[in-house]
């Protein structure tokens, strides 16, 4: 309804919003107290090598930089490249988000392969890892992506620690406190060393650390939506390129900054230099992706004309972002055929269109 169509429209503005730093350092003028957030980018990690490329996340606070490295190269949408996923589980147990473990992770198995066939989602669940199976430890060997969440069974959490390591992509939530180090995204192992930690989050690894706060902010929101992107960030950011996500997170380009520069000049500096408009643009970017409260609340409370116009060049007129809305083609979902034991008449669907 309403709400998604101003959260779609607030998380473009706030793309749009990181060309202001851009602006500083081309010179054209001054601005204070901008803290831009950026998600996007993907590198494709070939497991056949055993080998990790990070990931082309841009920190906070940083002006645009073109990223022409290894890290930033990323595969075409239509590749369709094929990523395992295991997911490890407490059994018959309720979880936070208001259903069993595995009717959850069911529900994300299905939701993943309407992104992309070839996501598949394995789970396990504690009293399946104790036994160490065959099986399992064959799901462990070719999976992409590790996801545990409360597990607390030692005989599991030896299972995770004995077979997990050559997972390239690891997260492990709310867990025995044995497995915090196994935690490891890109270049990163935020629960390990703390030493190593805290410098790599400062230094070679800050896109890494990005990615590790926000999908635990994503978890601990406890909803299935937000579960489902969380595993779908960690897809993106690491192993293949997921447009619908892309489309959320997508680092502003040479080619954006250019239409911006050269069709919506004027508007951006008169946005800037207006203090209700430039809070606008910070309340917005402040807020985390997917964040739909947050933006429409930025949105009610900081609209000007100068906000307006800025938007009004950026999205509708000129389309700097190259947005779209493609219809999705999964799920297929087929008709409704009958109506309360009858067959579906014209008149009975004309008075449930109009309630």
């Amino acid at each position: 309804g309403m709400l998604t169509m101003a959260h779609h429209a607030a998380s473009i503005v706030a793309a749009c919003a990181k060309v202001l730093v851009s602006l500083i350092v081309f010179g054209s003028f001054s601005a204070n107290s901008f803290h831009i957030t950026s998600f996007g980018g993907r590198a494709q990690l070939h497991r056949s090598q055993k080998q990790h490329i990070s990931t082309s996340w841009l920190p906070n606070s940083q002006p645009f930089k073109h990223d022409f490295s290894l890290k930033a190269q990323i595969a075409a949408p239509d590749e369709k490249t094929a990523v395992n996923i295991v997911a490890i589980i407490p059994e018959d147990k309720e979880s936070p988000f208001r259903t069993k473990w595995e009717e959850l992770f069911e529900h994300m198995a299905t939701k993943l392969t309407w992104y992309n066939e070839k996501f598949v989602l394995h789970t396990i669940t504690e009293a399946s890892a104790s036994s160490k199976s065959p099986e399992n430890l064959e799901i462990m060997k070719n999976s992409d992506v590790l996801f545990a969440s409360s597990v607390f069974d030692q005989k599991a959490v030896d299972f995770i620690s004995s077979s997990a390591a050559e997972i390239p992509t690891r997260i492990c939530l709310e867990c025995a406190p044995a497995l915090k180090p196994l935690n490891k995204l890109g270049g990163l192992e935020p629960e390990g060393n703390p030493l190593v930690s805290f410098l790599g989050s400062k230094l070679w690894a800050k896109q890494d650390a990005q990615a590790w706060d926000f999908v635990k902010l994503l978890y601990s929101r406890h909803t299935a939506d937000d579960l489902l992107f969380s595993l779908l960030i960690l897809v993106h950011s690491y192993h293949a390129e997921v447009p619908e996500v892309a489309g959320g997170l997508k680092s502003t380009g040479l080619d954006t900054l250019a239409c911006m520069f050269t069709n919506c000049r004027q508007q951006i500096v008169d946005c800037v230099t207006d203090e209700r408009c430039k809070t606008g643009l910070d309340c917005l970017t402040a807020c985390p992706p997917n964040d739909q409260v947050c933006a429409y609340r930025c949105i009610a409370s900081y609209e000007t004309p100068q906000f307006e116009q800025f938007s009004l060049c950026v999205l509708q007129r000129n389309n700097c972002l190259g947005n779209k809305a493609d219809i999705p083609m999964t799920p297929e979902v087929t008709p409704l055929q009958t109506w309360r034991g009858e067959p579906l008449t014209r008149t009975a669907a004309q008075d449930i269109l109009i309630g």
